[in-house]
């Protein structure tokens, strides 16, 4: 099996040194990858991961990279983790984020069973997500999952904990991500459901297993307080700039049509339209007007034979009561 790396997307992403990296390996990435403005590891990845709550979004985005030949993506994971946001709305009603993937998103796979495999994971993460309301990260997520899949070699950069700038590339301003999750563009923002310390929990217990090489690939990343630093093995490493116009941002969503009458998604038969009364001439003035005469009189005899009908059921009810 080859060694793989995860990549999440802290500034220490942009400040790998292509010295300590194998030759040959596979690659997790997550989330906003695609906002970077070089491969810094290649346009071929192994497996994207992406947060439910937008995965409609991402998932779109990823359709279009694919497409535009930006990436190479083989697998698609949703970071589904079974917690307890994972299980209820927040009014309390129950929610089933897999049976979501099953029928709207075949193609993706939940991460939940390689937690629920590697249950020692699980049961810190189910820790701090019951008593604290507190939960892994994506880079945790990949790891955990490129652990429950075998990889035994594992080299780690972007995992920085939120410490100093948030990512290795711009994601404020006037972006449609920024219109789906407000908090993007807030001065200093921290997400409250991860902390350091529980990525730092979850790392040690990594690096406990048996069998299994943690390395870190960016020398400067606050990562190798916890995980050290690969050796510099003399490989080299070419990384391509991004295509003029490329994506850095959520694809914008197509707008459905709604029949309110049928709640089905339609496409609405274009509408000539309505002429002005100048715009008709006579003749077809007088058209409509037989036309609708001929409507009227023919609504009329099916309104008389309908009770004629049901006078002569009545008369014939009538008659059999008499003779019995």
């Amino acid at each position: 099996m080859k060694p793989i790396i995860i990549a999440g997307n802290g500034p220490s992403l942009a400040q790998i040194d292509y010295s300590r990296l194998p030759k040959d390996f596979d690659v997790f990435r997550c989330n906003q990858f695609y906002f970077e403005d070089r491969y810094f590891l290649g346009k071929k990845i192994k497996g994207v991961f992406f947060n439910p709550l937008v995965l409609k979004d991402q998932y779109f985005t990823l359709h279009h990279l694919k497409k535009r030949g930006e990436y190479e993506v083989e697998d698609v994971y949703c970071n589904i983790m079974m917690g307890k946001w994972d299980r209820e709305w927040g009014n309390g009603s129950s929610k089933n984020l897999e049976s979501e993937l099953k029928y709207d998103y075949p193609s993706v796979k939940s991460t939940y069973p390689y937690l629920e495999k590697m249950k020692e994971f699980d049961a810190l993460l189910k820790f701090y997500a019951l008593y604290y309301n507190l939960r892994f990260t994506s880079g945790i997520m990949m790891l955990i999952t490129a652990l429950a899949q075998g990889y035994k070699q594992i080299y780690l950069t972007g995992l920085d904990f939120y410490e100093g700038e948030r990512y290795a590339f711009e994601i404020k301003g006037d972006k449609r991500i920024n219109q789906r999750i407000p908090a993007f563009n807030q001065e200093g923002f921290k997400d409250s459901v991860h902390t350091k310390n529980v990525d730092v929990e979850a790392l040690k217990l990594a690096l406990s297993l048996e069998g299994v090489e943690m390395l870190a690939l960016s020398p400067d990343s606050p990562l190798c307080e916890i995980v050290p630093l690969a050796p510099k093995v003399g490989g080299e490493f070419e990384v391509l700039s991004k295509p003029e116009g490329y994506i850095c941002d959520f694809v914008e969503l197509p707008v459905l049509k709604i029949d309110d009458s049928s709640s089905a998604v339609s496409t609405p038969t274009p509408i000539p339209p309505p002429h002005s009364h100048d715009e008709l001439s006579d003749q077809t003035i007088q058209e409509e007007g037989d036309c609708s005469k001929q409507l009227d009189c023919q609504a009329d005899h099916r309104f008389c034979c309908f009770y004629q009908r049901l006078f002569q059921k009545f008369v014939s009810i009538i008659k059999s009561s008499n003779k019995s």
